[in-house]
């Protein structure tokens, strides 16, 4: 091979290698973008004031975590087994849920040492509550998902109160409504 054509092989290699990371930092900026307008979109469910109060989920950070891990439940699930770019999605919007969660320590006190130990905590906690929920919805048993909001809610183990129902009725149309969409529409959705 001569010296011209190693030349030319090298400028198409290097060009390539510039496409792939071109592409590559559009899809992140892509995918920093979608994890962002899910996350709004999740706060918005989940910090809805017709939840707290008497008699509802108490308004202080446990109340908001376990909103959190209840509304997030629906959006991983329709996120989940679809492609690259949605498993990513969803990767960067956990990742992002537990940022938040870690600045909210902080702004509250909690000294950095104690903070990843929290952190630990709350991510067992989180995956225990997806894995609880996803298996409720989908049995179908409305009683069942209620069960598990009022024991992980409310530390019950039977639902007794208006609240459970009437969470558990807006997570599963959030989950008939996201499931039936096309990423990029649940993406749209979100945004209006």
């Amino acid at each position: 091979m001569t010296s011209f054509v190693k030349s030319l092989v090298q400028v198409k290699s290097a060009s390539n290698i510039q496409v792939k990371m071109f592409s590559f930092f559009k899809n992140q900026k892509l995918i920093d973008e979608a994890s962002d307008t899910l996350l709004i979109e999740l706060n918005k469910y989940a910090r809805n004031p017709k939840f707290f109060g008497d008699e509802k989920v108490s308004d202080d950070p446990d109340g908001r975590f376990e909103m959190v891990a209840l509304f997030a439940t629906p959006f991983f699930m329709a996120l989940s087994g679809r492609d690259e770019f949605s498993s990513r999605v969803s990767q960067k919007l956990f990742d992002k849920i537990f940022k938040s969660f870690d600045d909210a320590m902080r702004l509250l006190g909690v000294g950095d040492l104690a903070v990843g130990k929290r952190i630990k905590a709350l991510s067992e906690s989180f995956y225990g509550r997806q894995k609880s929920y996803k298996e409720a919805i989908e049995s179908g048993d409305k009683v069942l998902f209620e069960n598990k909001i009022a024991l992980n809610v409310f530390s019950k183990t039977v639902s007794d109160n208006k609240i459970e129902k009437i969470l558990c009725e807006e997570v599963g149309a959030l989950y008939e409504r996201l499931k039936q969409l096309p990423t990029a529409e649940i993406l749209a959705n979100c945004k209006k």
